[in-house]
């Protein structure tokens, strides 16, 4: 019964630190990053051939506003589901550029932030979750055999 509440809090604390470092992360990359806007100048679609219903496009970007305009970013690549790339060329959008890697640039939206920890901390909420269910019907169980033995 020991090793499972030890495997319980062991889960809670790797749950907590993969939550705490995605979260960091994010926070250091946007801290690092400049918020500039681009202007994206082309979108490709990218042949795949394992066809897993993942479309891959490629874009390819110039800087309008900011400490270094007019720089290119070509081959940003991204993926979409079954639904049609949600940029067009001529479009304009919010970047964290990243000065030092461009490749490792990200469009601005809400998911590059707090996508990742949203993610275990969901997986946490439900891990909890069930481990309390959990719990209750042990106890229960072992209530109803200690009832049943002493009869």
């Amino acid at each position: 019964m020991k090793t499972k509440f030890r495997f319980q809090y062991l889960a809670i604390v790797i749950l907590f630190v993969l939550a705490g470092y995605f979260a960091i992360s994010s926070a250091l990359f946007i801290n690092k990053s400049e918020l500039v806007k681009a202007k994206i100048t082309r979108v490709a679609f990218i042949e795949v051939s394992d066809s897993d219903s993942t479309d891959w496009y490629s874009l390819d970007m110039q800087i309008i506003s900011s400490s270094s305009p007019g720089k290119k970013i070509n081959g940003y690549y991204f993926e979409t589901g079954l639904t049609d790339p949600e940029f067009k060329a001529g479009q304009t959008v919010e970047l964290y550029y990243d000065t030092k890697d461009p490749m490792n640039s990200e469009i601005k939206n809400f998911w590059v932030q707090w996508g990742p920890p949203i993610l275990i901390g969901l997986i946490f909420i439900f891990y909890i979750l069930v481990m309390s269910v959990l719990q209750v019907v042990i106890k229960k169980k072992n209530k109803e055999r200690k009832i049943g033995i002493s009869e």
